[in-house]
């Protein structure tokens, strides 16, 4: 008998199922979100680069800190605080969901909006006038055109 096998040590089974009970449920058929999804969790971690957010079942996100900081340079998240983003991708090395909570301003705006088109993501913008054929749109600081086909279902 070695020091693993006393009584007091469970097997790996046992724990995982232990700890499987205690996390909520995955629906059944449900899939883990994917890129362009908006998701909601519980923040488990804040490391000195990015917070990690339970997404329910087996999903964990992580997101950049700086998107969770206010003007001062701030955290305004806290362990246990529920957060709100996008998937945005997924992390290579750890398999962990990256998040997005906002899209930047300028240079930065413009690289993340060809992202986001280039993997499908819709974009949130602010109408900012009506022109012929549509409506000008303000996306994080750039000035797009939306044509009046795309408002709604109809004309």
């Amino acid at each position: 008998m070695n020091e693993n096998d006393t009584p007091d040590n469970n097997d790996f089974g046992t724990i995982l199922a232990e700890f499987e009970q205690d996390r909520p449920a995955v629906a059944e058929g449900a899939q883990a979100p994917k890129v362009g999804d908006k998701v909601s969790g519980k923040v488990l971690s804040i490391g000195p680069e990015a917070a990690f957010v339970d997404l329910g079942g087996k999903a964990e996100g992580m997101i950049d800190l700086a998107q969770v900081k206010d003007a001062e340079g701030q955290v305004t998240v806290n362990v246990g605080d529920k957060l709100e983003a996008t998937v945005t991708g997924v992390d290579t090395e750890t398999g962990s969901l990256v998040l997005k909570k906002r899209v930047g301003r300028g240079a930065e705006a413009r690289s993340e909006i060809e992202q986001a088109h280039a993997n499908g993501i819709p974009v949130e913008g602010l109408v900012s006038a009506v022109v012929k054929g549509g409506v000008e749109v303000q996306v994080s600081g750039l000035r797009g055109f939306c044509p009046v086909s795309q408002l709604d279902l109809r004309y």
